[in-house]
């Protein structure tokens, strides 16, 4: 285990959790403490004793008492060597007695031994995971690894059984103190005030309240994202309020790369502040002091670059004296694009893909180890790629997209993540209800926590195999004007066209083809095809699949928003026309957009569990039959041939004995005459990019 970087500012929080925790709340110990001698019993006694004199005389870690305590837990390890407790106890004292290699080494012995004892006697040691979290909490506090303790204590306060716990509170703001989160440690005191926990009051006022120097503040979080403006960079705000008239300015300085590159500052003017108790609750009246008391509020603003370089920020005071102190710092700021990746389960499935610059990715998110109402900044690490403890999982495709862009254009992506698998397109639709309800609802204000509802730049969507029938358009319509009122920077929309399936039994080929018209009437919205990409089960991809999709709506996104040259063949080619080009009607000409489309098939033919299929097979017709005038729909095997050399026009040669009427580009479902979901050959550009399928288009005369 690592010793901490700074000793002095973590001993005096596990001084402070010491002070809490005796003789109130230190219930593990005597609940699991084992059998003992009678002997060990009063050792153990003894130096509780003195550990609790010690703290209440808050000496400098060199007392007697602590001294005595040291020597009483040494004496009880003697007897008992395997009782983690004593380690635990033994840790905490050495680490205020300032002998950290001690401590440190005491803490791992604990560790082990509370990791046997609960692999052997899960039972018997505890009564839940709900009071494991909780330990657990309390030996990475007491070890100064601050950040777990945030995250085991938020845990625990997820469960209902501990929610109403004020200690945890208590003892999670302890651990936001130790990551530099003072403002949520301040309301996590308030939260403890409120359910009557008397020790939170310590903790505020010795970090919050009168002895605060910096109050209200308004400040990033660590890992946050922010999205660039026209000038390439994003305007960072800081602001809060000063409590102490012997502060005679404020000022903040931004790091890159921990070097200092901006420094702001401001002079301060006190005057009276009505609000100067802030951890006054509604109940309970401000005092006449309270009321009197002075107060300056500062506003700070500085420029953060958009790049892929992380920056630090500083806020500081500098007293009239001359003295100064940094008061909050946050680290690993970024700034760049805001894409939003919604819809259902190949939106959600496959990973980020491993990247170099896998840190400059971002989301914001419900951290699932919060009571359910805290969000958090996460970004993906580097030796997993995955968003580390999020619920919210980006997936192949939005990861591999926003790796493209990170990698290939070194600007930051922040990735906001409305996708839920097997959900209808209804499912997805504004609720406008309070608390939010439903998946957009929660989106939306997610987005506004976060800060970037008015700068998301794209969407990509990806959804349509939980619906059926017609309609899609209007729904999706719906959807379009609300993201549109809701996120009004966005410039770009990526319709991903579904593709033939076996996720469900329903007919989707209507669904397809509104999906394909939807440029037809409302702007900016590019269909790009899910047919001709590998590595296809039938419902889902591989994780190859989704990142050659990704490769492809990254093309499209680096000639809307990254000025990309690269522009023939990048897109979905759409039908623009069918027409018959003889009097015999057996010819008909497929016309596609853009003109400048060089469409070819993927392959020849496909053998598929034995059966050769061609690409003739990918086409059906309406029509009626010459013999008996009978009406045919979507039939197969009225195909002789078709034609496709690398232009933007299709010629498909029709046998006789049909009076073609409409026709149809990939199956509903199946290959002709099977239950195997169709998977090629496709129509494709000469950069292997699917042509949209199309269902019963009228052929026009010739």
């Amino acid at each position: 285990m690592a010793l901490p970087k700074v000793c002095v500012s973590m001993r005096m929080i596990v001084f402070v959790a010491i002070a809490i925790l005796l003789p109130s709340h230190l219930v593990f110990a005597q609940r699991t403490r084992p059998q003992q001698t009678q002997e060990a019993e009063m050792h153990w006694q003894m130096a509780m004793a003195n550990l609790k004199t010690a703290n209440l005389q808050q000496s400098d870690g060199m007392g007697s008492s602590y001294r005595a305590a040291l020597e009483g837990f040494s004496r009880v390890i003697s007897l008992v060597p395997r009782y983690a407790d004593a380690y635990f106890m033994r840790a905490m004292v050495a680490f205020i007695m300032e002998d950290y290699h001690g401590a440190f080494e005491d803490m791992n012995a604990a560790l082990h031994l509370r990791k046997s004892i609960f692999e052997n006697h899960p039972q018997s040691m505890l009564r839940s995971t709900l009071e494991k979290d909780s330990f657990d909490g309390m030996f990475a506090l007491a070890a100064g690894q601050f950040a777990q303790a945030d995250s085991l204590f938020a845990r625990s306060l997820y469960k209902n059984q501990l929610r109403q716990n004020g200690a945890l509170y208590v003892y999670r703001a302890l651990a936001q103190v130790g990551v530099g989160r003072r403002d949520a440690a301040c309301e996590d005191c308030r939260r403890a005030e409120i359910l009557g926990e008397s020790k939170s009051r310590e903790v505020f006022n010795r970090y919050c309240g009168n002895s605060a120097v910096v109050l209200d503040i308004t400040f990033p979080q660590n890992f946050q994202f922010f999205a660039r403006d026209a000038q390439d960079s994003a305007s960072v705000l800081l602001s809060g309020t000063v409590n102490r008239k012997e502060v005679d300015s404020v000022y903040a300085i931004l790091l890159r790369s921990e070097i200092a590159v901006q420094r702001v500052s401001m002079p301060l003017v006190y005057s009276p502040n009505n609000n100067a108790a802030p951890f006054s609750t509604k109940d309970a009246p401000r005092s006449k002091k309270s009321a009197t008391s002075s107060a300056a509020r500062f506003t700070l603003t500085l420029r953060l670059k958009a790049e892929c370089v992380e920056y630090s920020l500083r806020l500081g005071v500098r007293f009239k004296n001359g003295a100064d102190s940094i008061v909050v710092q946050r680290d690993s700021l970024v700034a760049g694009d805001v894409f939003l990746f919604a819809g259902q389960s190949n939106m959600v499935g496959g990973e980020v893909p491993m990247s170099s610059k896998g840190e400059f990715l971002r989301t914001y998110c419900l951290d699932e180890n919060s009571d359910g109402h805290n969000f958090s900044w996460w970004q993906t690490m580097a030796s997993t790629n995955k968003i580390t403890s999020a619920i919210s999982h980006i997936g192949g495709l939005g990861g591999a997209l926003a790796s493209h862009i990170v990698e290939e254009h070194g600007i930051p992506v922040c990735a906001l993540h409305p996708a839920w698998g097997g959900t209808s397109i209804e499912m997805h639709l504004p609720v406008r209800k309070v608390p939010p309800q439903g998946i957009y609802d929660y989106t939306l204000n997610l987005a506004r926590q976060s800060g970037l509802a008015k700068h998301i730049r794209g969407i990509v969507w990806y959804q349509g195999e939980s619906n059926a029938g017609l309609g899609y358009a209007e729904k999706f319509a719906a959807l379009y004007r609300a993201w549109k009122t809701d996120y009004p920077a966005v410039q770009r929309l990526y319709v991903v066209q579904i593709r033939p399936n076996s996720c469900n039994d329903l007919d989707q080929s209507d669904i397809r083809e509104e999906q394909r018209r939807l440029p037809e009437f409302l702007p900016n919205i590019e269909v790009v095809a899910a047919n001709a990409v590998q590595g296809y089960d039938g419902c889902h991809f591989s994780q190859q699949g989704y990142e050659q999709l990704a490769g492809q709506i990254f093309r499209l996104t680096e000639r809307d928003f990254y000025g990309g040259k690269d522009t023939i063949d990048i897109g979905s080619p759409s039908l623009r026309q069918a027409s018959f080009t003889d009097s015999a009607r057996r010819t008909v000409l497929l016309e596609f957009a853009p003109f400048a489309s060089h469409i070819t098939s993927s392959s020849d033919s496909l053998i598929v569990k034995g059966v050769s299929y061609s690409l003739k097979d990918a086409f059906q017709i309406d029509g009626r039959l010459q013999e008996g005038n009978k009406t045919v729909l979507d039939a197969h095997g009225w195909i002789e041939s078709v034609e496709a050399k690398g232009s933007n026009l299709v010629r498909v040669r029709l046998r006789e004995g049909i009076r073609a009427e409409r026709i149809s580009y990939i199956p509903n479902k199946f290959y002709p005459a099977s239950a195997v979901v169709y998977d090629g050959p496709w129509l494709v550009t000469k950069r292997g990019v699917g042509v949209l399928s199309f269902f019963r288009a009228d052929i026009k005369e010739p």
